[in-house]
């Protein structure tokens, strides 16, 4: 990946208090960011532990004006909007390789319990969600100045890109929750 390319990162809005929900939408917003400099928002809404974060990224992207140059997607972590759970196979096979960056090591067997109880609570069927998580568990995570990255991606373009992932996932963090609970708080 070369350190000029354009990529989206994306974050969504805090789902509140109702952590079972499965009928409430909330925002996800796209940072679309080169060298450095914010080139653009986008903006999307996602089902609370539904499962269209994918499509809502692919769709948000290809009706962009970048969408043709964005190369990358940058999220915190697999799952948005509660247990959404990004399908970066579907990314993948539009050649947007997903980015995860987490500041401490991803713990997949967590994420699959959560998702385990979710489905206990609500009757939802979550295999799909696990097998996705376990799979994208074989990219190893590697630690660059303090966050984790998670990728297809090989080892050198997530150093040249890492800088400015982190940059442009913070102002998508701040904006999703500032507009939603019209001050922002927290960290990525």
């Amino acid at each position: 990946m070369k350190s000029g390319s354009r990529f989206v990162a994306v974050a969504s809005a805090p789902i509140g208090a109702d952590r079972f929900s499965i009928s409430r939408k909330v925002l996800a917003v796209g940072i679309v960011a080169r060298q450095g400099e914010v080139e653009g928002v986008l903006s999307s809404h996602l089902a609370v532990n539904g499962t269209d974060s994918s499509s809502s990224i692919l769709n948000m992207v290809s009706k962009s004006r970048f969408a043709e140059q964005i190369k990358f997607v940058v999220s915190n972590g697999i799952a948005m909007a509660g247990l959404n759970v990004i399908d970066y196979r579907m990314l993948f096979r539009k050649s947007l390789p997903l980015v995860v960056v987490t500041r401490s090591i991803p713990r997949p067997s967590k994420l699959a319990y959560a998702l385990r109880s979710f489905s206990a609570k609500s009757g939802v069927n979550v295999r799909d969600r696990i097998e996705i998580i376990r799979s994208f568990a074989s990219n190893k995570p590697i630690k660059i100045g303090g966050f984790y990255f998670q990728s297809q991606m090989d080892k050198e373009s997530l150093v040249r890109i890492a800088s400015d992932a982190v940059k442009a996932l913070r102002l998508a963090h701040l904006v999703a929750s500032g507009v939603t609970t019209s001050e922002s708080k927290g960290r990525i």
